[in-house]
């Protein structure tokens, strides 16, 4: 047998994480000696739906069943941040090689998103284009970076324009 690689992230069947892990996949089909094995276990200690219940499964992610890792760092944030994902990240990159998507972590190779480009993009497309001045936005969580920073971006957007913000 070829490589073996684990792929952890919170789910599979939710989102734009059913179209990641099937590319995953795709790619490791045309390397019929390499596996990867998919490890879909939760968002780390997040306690709604019970959900920390599977984060059991990232023990299975070792040295001893992989070759390395591919972590969606940014899904496995919830309620705890993206520190506690960093740290989750180091400690899997501490005895094999580990790629980090979606948040950066020091020591670690990392592949980010460029959140804010889009959001900035599009949310000044409405305004230009449409003249639209009242744009709601739904926020993704705290504690998610990417969610973060989407957000940001809609904020910086209504103040290039003055536009003032309405919570409601």
């Amino acid at each position: 047998m070829g490589k073996k690689t684990g792929f952890l992230m919170a789910t599979v069947h939710q989102g734009s994480a059913t179209a990641m892990w099937k590319a995953l996949a795709e790619e490791t089909s045309n390397h019929p000696e390499d596996a990867l094995f998919v490890f879909p276990g939760g968002r780390i200690s997040f306690p709604e739906s019970s959900e920390y219940l599977r984060n059991d499964i990232y023990s299975l992610a070792n040295s001893q069943n992989l070759d390395g890792q591919v972590i969606w760092a940014s899904t496995l944030t919830g309620k705890v941040g993206d520190e506690a994902a960093k740290e989750f990240v180091k400690s899997k990159a501490s005895d094999m090689p580990v790629v980090s998507i979606g948040l950066s972590v020091d020591g670690v190779s990392s592949v980010d998103f460029d959140a804010y480009s889009g959001v900035f993009k599009a949310v000044s497309h409405l305004i230009n284009h449409h003249g639209i001045k009242k744009i709601a936005f739904l926020r993704g969580p705290e504690t998610h970076p990417s969610a973060e920073a989407r957000y940001q971006a809609y904020l910086d957007v209504l103040k290039e324009y003055s536009i003032p913000i309405d919570h409601r």
